[in-house]
């Protein structure tokens, strides 16, 4: 938290990471209750190049039973936003936690593989077939016989635009909160310790070995502090050694 405005930026990318996953479970459930309800399971799915299951080709769902409708909502996507909402917090927890921003950026793309790993397995465990006949399947409305009007057009876009200005604007709060008032790994502010582990600092961040192995030991191999090797000697825990 000593790089307060970089620590700032990577929350905010990885909390907009959460949000976008959000956002895409806001649509699947908007176009779930969107679908009109049907009676049967078979009036589900239309295959529009080829009319039969067996003939694959694009297919189409026009409809959901009340049964799979409620099924998706609570087999799939409130799991699937309680992962989100628990991922974004872990993540913001470790971020928080780094030492620097090397740290930081490292424990970014640790989180960024976490992220994906649900699309690694996708794509390893399901096979060619069954994951074309899942990306030629699309959810189809009817909007009736008229198209759009360009003003509709318009403003369906500018209600989009707004609700991602929305979401930005949520991220950027929910960043500040967590930071500011929520987080528990450190302090907010660190920067009164700067002056403190300034020297400490410095001493780590020297090299052991100041020479080149051609140039002799140099100062690669300091004495031994005996003060504080005869305190070791006199200690409890060096009973069982014997100096020779």
């Amino acid at each position: 938290m000593l790089h307060r405005t970089f620590a700032y930026s990577m929350c905010m990318l990885w909390v907009l990471v959460g949000m976008n996953e959000a956002r895409n479970v806001q649509r699947t459930l908007s176009h779930i209750w969107c679908l009109p309800t049907v009676a049967r399971i078979s009036s589900m799915l239309e295959f529009v190049q080829t009319g039969n299951f067996a003939a694959d080709g694009k297919c189409h769902i026009v409809g959901l039973t009340r049964p799979v409708r409620i099924a998706i909502c609570f087999a799939v996507c409130l799991p699937r936003i309680w992962v989100t909402f628990y991922l974004t917090s872990i993540g913001c927890r470790w971020l928080c936690a780094s030492s620097g921003p090397g740290e930081m950026i490292l424990n970014s793309l640790k989180l960024s593989f976490v992220h994906k790993i649900d699309e690694v397995v996708y794509e390893v465990v399901l096979p060619l077939v069954s994951r074309k006949q899942i990306a030629d399947t699309k959810m189809f409305f009817r909007t009736g016989a008229q198209p759009s009007s360009l003003r509709q057009v318009s403003n369906t876009e500018l209600t989009a635009y707004f609700r991602s200005a929305v979401y930005v604007l949520l991220t950027a709060i929910c960043v500040f909160g967590y930071i500011e008032l929520y987080q528990t790994v450190l302090p907010t502010d660190m920067r009164h310790l700067r002056g403190l582990c300034n020297h400490w600092r410095h001493e780590t961040a020297k090299l052991v070995c100041d020479s080149h192995a051609i140039m002799g030991p140099g100062n690669c191999y300091p004495q031994v502090n005996l003060s504080s090797f005869e305190v070791f000697l006199h200690s409890s825990s060096a009973k069982n050694y014997r100096v020779h």
